[in-house]
């Protein structure tokens, strides 16, 4: 016995269809062009609280000299 989708299963699946035909995938730049700034995220006040592990994606020079601007901008 094949089953159907129904009503609602079917709009979902239309919906979801749609979504993806109009959404662009983002993706980050690999290199900078010339004229090209990047964007550097620091680290927030709960990152700071926890401390610099080697995870992190700032040595701990970075980490280190971007907490101290931060409390101080406080």
């Amino acid at each position: 016995m094949k089953r159907g989708l129904g009503v609602l299963g079917l709009s979902a699946c239309i919906a979801s269809t749609a979504i993806a035909q109009t959404s662009a995938p983002v993706t980050a730049p690999q290199t900078n062009q010339p004229g090209q700034q990047t964007i550097v995220v620091n680290p927030t006040v709960d990152e700071c609280a926890t401390g610099w592990n080697s995870n992190l994606k700032w040595s701990q020079t970075q980490f280190d000299q971007m907490c101290a601007t931060l409390s101080r901008s406080k």
